[in-house]
């Protein structure tokens, strides 16, 4: 319905400020990691990653914690209808939950990009947002009647899949053993 796309969108909004800083750090880590790589330094390399996801979680924290605690506000300015705020109450549980996993997986994602991944990136990422969330969207939506709920749960879902998949590639250290 209207209702529950408008609060949705007003929701993805605030999501898009992770989005916006993973993509930014994302990029840092592509090009620090492939020329640490590059230049044979697999230590700078690995010392930069960890930087890049300390980084990565003190910001989506930051940014999870005034959501917390200004989401009243904040939603206020979109929205005066209590109903409408209940919605974005619930979406805004759901951000402060995903936010860091979507901080960390882009930047994962960029980790191993750096160091010439790609085909793995691809196919996990490929796969993640072309199968698995229309997927669960459609069982969680659909079959299950969830809703706003639902998509919600399928964002979180492919998030999640996509930072396990990441995550353990990065975990394993094959990234930093790639010739570049």
């Amino acid at each position: 319905g209207t209702d529950p796309y408008a609060a949705h969108a007003v929701g993805m909004h605030f999501m898009n400020l992770g989005f916006a800083f993973g993509d930014g750090m994302q990029m840092a880590a592509v090009s620090l990691i492939g020329m640490s790589l590059g230049a044979k330094d697999k230590e700078k390399a690995k010392k930069i990653s960890l930087l890049a996801q300390k980084m990565g979680l003190c910001m989506s924290v930051t940014m999870v914690v005034i959501l917390l605690l200004f989401a009243q506000s904040l939603y206020g300015f979109y929205f005066k209808e209590s109903y409408m705020l209940d919605m974005c109450m619930l979406i805004n549980g759901f951000i402060a939950v995903i936010m860091p996993i979507q901080v960390s997986k882009i930047i994962f994602n960029g980790i191993l990009r750096g160091a010439g991944d790609v085909r793995y990136t691809l196919y996990a990422s490929a796969f993640s947002v072309t199968l698995l969330q229309p997927l669960v969207s459609y069982i969680l939506v659909i079959i299950v009647g969830l809703g706003l709920k639902g998509v919600w749960l399928s964002i979180l879902t492919t998030q999640t899949a996509q930072f396990l998949c990441f995550g353990l590639r990065y975990k394993s250290g094959k990234w930093a053993e790639k010739e570049i």
